[in-house]
């Protein structure tokens, strides 16, 4: 538990308010320029001037003390958090059946060790190694089917595709009892681009002899 008495710098620094650096050049500033500390902090924008009032003339007097309200209750005393972001969490606290610390500091506006500064001081808590009750997190149960009950797609086969293919094709395309006899799609084989010269050759042979002008000249010159 944090004593009372401490400076207000030390108790800012715990609280993760605010870096070693930080405190350091404020007090060098402090006995420079004869300000508060709070002041000092305040007009660098490291917190504000009521966070700075709200440790140095009412934090000695709540820690250790019975709870008066939740943990929200002490953020917003404590210029933390606003009226609008309490009322966020609150609703995000509802919906999600999560701690207000953990939601507040899922949010990114405040800092875990802040949470677990002012949860140990506020509620007295005095066992170590006990948790913060305000970051603990419930784990959810899910309902998980038996396997019996999963439905995994079965692998299709190329015959049972290409049968649901042309099912599919004649259905779309086709009207009514016109696509039953039609013949079976035979897939055309893939011809090269290129021929080598014989078979460029071969091929004009064999085009010549079937070519319709050939029996007409044969027929001439008999």
């Amino acid at each position: 538990m944090v004593s009372n008495k401490k400076p207000i710098g030390i108790i800012l620094q715990e609280a993760k308010l605010i870096t070693s650096g930080q405190l350091e050049v404020a007090l060098y500033e402090q006995k420079q320029f004869e300000m508060l500390l709070g002041e000092i902090l305040s007009h660098h924008g490291w917190i504000s001037q009521e966070t700075a009032d709200f440790f140095v003339d009412l934090w000695p007097a709540m820690v250790g003390q019975p709870v008066q309200g939740p943990i929200g209750y002490y953020l917003k005393m404590a210029h933390l958090l606003d009226e609008d972001q309490i009322e966020r969490i609150l609703r995000e606290q509802q919906r999600l059946g999560v701690r207000f610390g953990s939601v507040a500091v899922l949010k990114g506006w405040l800092k875990e060790e802040t949470i677990n500064f002012f949860v140990k001081n506020i509620a007295g808590t005095t066992k170590e190694d006990d948790p913060p009750a305000a970051l603990v997190l419930p784990v959810p149960q899910l309902q998980i089917p038996p396997a019996s009950q999963l439905k995994i797609p079965r692998r299709r086969s190329p015959e049972l595709m290409e049968a649901q293919a042309k099912e599919t094709y004649h259905q779309e395309r086709l009207p009514t009892g016109q696509g039953e006899n039609m013949p079976p799609i035979i897939p055309v084989p893939s011809r090269k681009t290129t021929d080598s010269p014989r078979q460029a050759a071969e091929t004009l042979i064999l085009f010549d002899d079937h070519h319709p002008s050939q029996g007409k000249e044969d027929a001439d010159s008999d």
